[in-house]
């Protein structure tokens, strides 16, 4: 697996769920070919961190779906959204500073383009959060090869409109 940042090992005590790396990757790969957005969701303590990175770890099948690499980064209640963006940046070799979210996002949007890659934003609260790596209400055309996981206790955080993957946990 081409992991362009580091996604988080599984506790020791792991043990998969029957069913589910089958139902995420469908959800996946019906995101790559339409919204490019794909929710994990359901309440707190579920295991949507969890399912999502053994997911990541033993799915095989991603490597050919996103050559460029996977890239991962907890978002949370209060984010630091510079240094998030920043972080994902670095892991697609754009070094050059960020001035701020608003130019995190144009870069984003310009070093993702043409790409095929998985970002996963873990533990999103806000949609504004989220709007801040990824367009919710239309996927631009240079990011066809990208998808955005998230992770939320939310499943509101997406518009009806946007077609995104949702699959619920619990």
């Amino acid at each position: 697996m081409s992991f362009l940042t580091e996604v988080p090992p599984l506790p020791s005590n792991f043990t998969t769920r029957a069913g589910l790396n089958a139902s995420l990757l469908g959800s996946v790969k019906a995101a790559l070919e339409t919204s490019g957005l794909c929710s994990v969701h359901g309440a707190g303590g579920m295991g949507k961190t969890v399912a999502t990175c053994a997911f990541l770890r033993e799915e095989a099948g991603l490597n050919e779906l996103f050559p460029d690499g996977i890239a991962f980064a907890t978002v949370g209640q209060t984010p630091q959204v510079l240094n998030l963006q920043t972080s994902l940046l670095r892991a697609c070799s754009m070094t050059k500073p960020l001035v701020d979210t608003a130019d995190g996002y144009a870069k984003l949007l310009e070093t993702l383009a043409g790409r095929r890659c998985l970002i996963v934003l873990d533990d999103v609260w806000d949609a504004a959060h989220l709007e801040m790596f990824v367009a919710l209400h239309a996927r631009p055309k240079a990011w066809a090869g990208v998808v955005v996981l998230f992770t939320s206790r939310f499943v509101g955080l997406v518009p009806e409109h946007s077609n995104a993957q949702l699959l619920k946990l619990g």
